[in-house]
């Protein structure tokens, strides 16, 4: 939703001054945070939001850029819950068997 609003708008005012692009930013804050959504507690949001104020980037490049952290944030996630079914020395599986083999041990160690 927030990149269909910045693209609209931008599409609509491509001559915006910092201050315009400053307000509109204040505004997609508190539009977020009225939302449940909060964004002005994420610093790599805002130090891309920043950077647009300031005009050193483009809406676009904003949309890729923040689009790469959420992707790279999503990838860290996974590999934290993968990471929580390795065996305790840390040692790599070495086959998909492997893995199962230890997930039933782990199952079975907490009474599944």
């Amino acid at each position: 939703m927030l990149d269909i609003e910045i693209g609209l708008y931008w599409e609509l005012k491509e001559d915006m001054t910092a201050t315009d692009r400053q307000a509109f930013m204040q505004y997609l804050i508190e539009r977020a945070r009225a939302s449940d959504s909060p964004i002005d507690g994420d610093a790599d949001f805002m130090m891309l939001a920043q950077l647009w104020i300031d005009g050193e980037i483009d809406i676009a490049e904003v949309r890729e850029r923040y689009g790469q952290v959420r992707e790279r944030r999503l990838e860290e996630r996974r590999t934290a819950r993968f990471a929580a079914v390795l065996p305790p020395s840390g040692e790599a599986l070495s086959s998909a068997d492997d893995l199962l083999d230890e997930i039933g041990r782990m199952s079975h160690s907490a009474g599944y």
